[in-house]
């Protein structure tokens, strides 16, 4: 009879470079991690931070609630689109703090005060710490040298003020890196919606800095993006460039009344710095509130490219998008990717995260104004999809997770894991 010990292959002790191999032919993200967490030896012998893996499809990151009377395990919920599940990671890091943004394969997270930030990757739980904004803020001058002269330098001031309103929990809304945060040049910018500028540090700064005054009175910054050493700021009518090493606006562009008064927003690829447009939801949908139908409200969607060259900025509209695809989510949050990099992807697609009932048809929009909704309907998450040159989304899962039935409800987002 054949030993019982020799029946079975010890998987646990394969030669390391055998295991290494292997591990080099998992594609999925979640695939590799199961993979270095079967042994020890398995996961010293495969590597942290593969590069093999191809660019994941994005995760949607369910909210949660942070809120004292509730007890909270610390477990999230991502909806993996390349495996159409729910994913639930134990993050108790998480605990007590609210995700505000996403970059890359990073969380932001902060208390409610903003007396504590910092960005984790919920793959490999990496944790780095950010200067407090329960802090006094550095301030770049951004006046003549006259008004230096005569004025003096801006002292540090605090901005604690911009999360003590009712939005002031998610006061943060989007947040973006220039490198590889082990780099120790790396420039971290946050940016605050209801904000009249941004804010930036490096890795081990113990403060932010304040930067860009508007570059004509009373004009309200809508979004902001980092670029290749600038900063691209959205402003109601106008869009400019802040170049950080001169400490300079390096450029205006007032938007023709075709582009003025589109919701807009940026986004950042492999060739520059793009603007999205997004057309007017057609007008029988505005009767009466949203109304309670089967489908998300159509959305058609222009890609415009900035050019920032001399003399003048401008902005083109980018004719074929077949190479593109969004992923938006609430709360002006968003990504792009390449569809080259994604295989099971088409491109000049959009992915929209809208609230949905789970009640009987599972396919009736919530109406926001009209609380018997409410009483009638579970909200809860679905995810749509639509072209960008068509804009009529169709329901792609429904149900994805119930929505906390508060005013104002955390956002969702969508979130690209890897472990950089």
């Amino acid at each position: 009879m054949e030993d019982s010990a020799t029946a079975f292959p010890d998987w646990a002790h394969l030669p390391l470079a055998a295991v290494l191999l292997i591990s080099q032919k998992v594609k999925c993200i979640t695939d590799y991690v199961r993979f270095r967490a079967v042994c020890s030896p398995w996961r010293d012998a495969s590597l942290p931070k593969p590069s093999h893996l191809p660019p994941q499809l994005p995760w949607l990151m369910i909210p949660y609630m942070v809120h004292r009377g509730i007890v909270d395990d610390g477990i999230r919920s991502f909806y993996d689109l390349w495996e159409a599940k729910m994913h639930k990671i134990p993050l108790p890091e998480t605990i007590g703090k609210r995700c505000c943004a996403t970059y890359r394969g990073w969380l932001l997270l902060l208390d409610s005060g903003g007396s504590e930030l910092f960005l984790l990757n919920p793959l490999t739980r990496v944790r780095v710490p950010l200067p407090p904004f329960n802090i006094p803020v550095k301030h770049i001058w951004d006046g003549d040298e006259e008004d230096k002269r005569r004025f003096g330098e801006r002292p540090p001031r605090m901005v604690d003020h911009l999360f003590k309103s009712m939005f002031g929990t998610y006061a943060i809304t989007k947040i973006t890196f220039s490198t590889d945060l082990t780099d120790p040049n790396c420039i971290i910018m946050v940016f605050f919606q209801r904000a009249r500028g941004i804010f930036y540090c490096k890795v081990g700064d113990l403060c932010w800095t304040q930067v860009v005054r508007p570059p004509y009175p009373n004009a309200e910054l809508a979004d902001a993006a980092y670029n290749n050493g600038s900063f691209y700021l959205y402003y109601e009518d106008a869009m400019a460039i802040y170049n950080l090493n001169q400490h300079k606006e390096m450029g205006i562009y007032f938007f023709d009344p075709e582009l003025k008064f589109l919701p807009k927003f940026f986004l950042v690829g492999k060739s520059g710095v793009f603007m999205v447009g997004v057309h007017p939801i057609e007008e029988d949908q505005y009767r009466g509130g949203v109304k309670a139908t089967g489908k998300a409200p159509k959305q058609k969607i222009d890609l415009y490219q900035v050019i920032d060259e001399e003399p003048r900025m401008d902005v083109k509209r980018v004719a074929d998008t077949s190479d593109t695809i969004i992923f938006y989510g609430d709360n002006y949050h968003y990504l792009a990717v390449c569809a080259d990099d994604l295989d099971l992807l088409d491109g000049g697609c959009i992915y929209m995260e809208y609230v949905c009932s789970s009640s009987v048809v599972n396919e009736v929009m919530i109406n926001p104004v009209n609380p018997t909704h409410w009483r009638d309907h579970q909200p809860c998450y679905g995810i749509f999809l639509a072209t960008l040159n068509d804009g009529n989304p169709e329901p792609l899962v429904l149900g994805v997770a119930k929505m906390p039935q508060i005013f104002t409800p955390p956002p969702s987002m969508w979130f690209q894991p890897n472990f950089d």
